[in-house]
């Protein structure tokens, strides 16, 4: 399949934001080598360049089927499986603990599970202190809380859009392969 096929059968334009984002936190310090702790939460996209405007959606509870529910009031129905769930039945983030191409195989995951119409809006620290922390500190050291909140605060924040993927794996890559690579970046 070409590129235009593709991106014909998808409705994607290289470059425009997917449908739906993924957004990828990590925290602490990202070791390309150990595990790495971080969440993942579902979006359907609002402002291309961050996430506001965005609206939570949720994955589907039967295990095996990937669809994706947005939620109106306090239920939602499935659009792939077609079952009802209350709000409070529904997983809005997922957290794991693993290593660089475990978290490449969940990412690919929903990918696929949103037929590749999904950015990766990925927040990583630059520093392994929590703000909650830091504010603690501030709160108890004047001297220092203002470096610490500030150093907190900053972190890595990097739009993977769903153009860009499907670029980035047309000569044969696998997606996988393709997330890995932009998670080591």
């Amino acid at each position: 399949m070409t590129l235009d096929q593709v991106r014909d059968e998808l409705g994607l334009t290289l470059g425009r934001s997917g449908k739906y984002r993924l957004l990828v936190m990590f925290k602490g310090d990202f070791s390309r080598t150990n595990k790495n702790l971080g969440i993942i939460s579902l979006f359907l996209s609002g402002s291309p360049k961050d996430a506001e405007g965005d609206v939570k959606v949720f994955e589907c509870p039967v295990a095996k089927c990937n669809g994706v529910i947005d939620p109106v009031g306090g239920f939602g129905t499935c659009p792939l499986c077609k079952r009802t769930f209350p709000r409070t039945k529904l997983v809005g983030e997922m957290a794991y603990k693993t290593t660089v191409d475990k978290w490449a195989q969940h990412i690919s995951r929903y990918l696929r599970a949103l037929n590749m119409d999904c950015d990766i809006y990925l927040k990583r620290s630059k520093e392994d202190r929590d703000i909650i922390e830091a504010e603690h500190i501030a709160r108890t050291n004047s001297g220092r809380g203002g470096e610490l909140m500030n150093l907190a605060r900053r972190r890595d924040e990097v739009l993977y859009t769903a153009g860009k993927i499907i670029q980035d794996t047309q000569n044969g890559q696998g997606v996988e392969k393709a997330v890995k690579a932009f998670l080591l970046a």
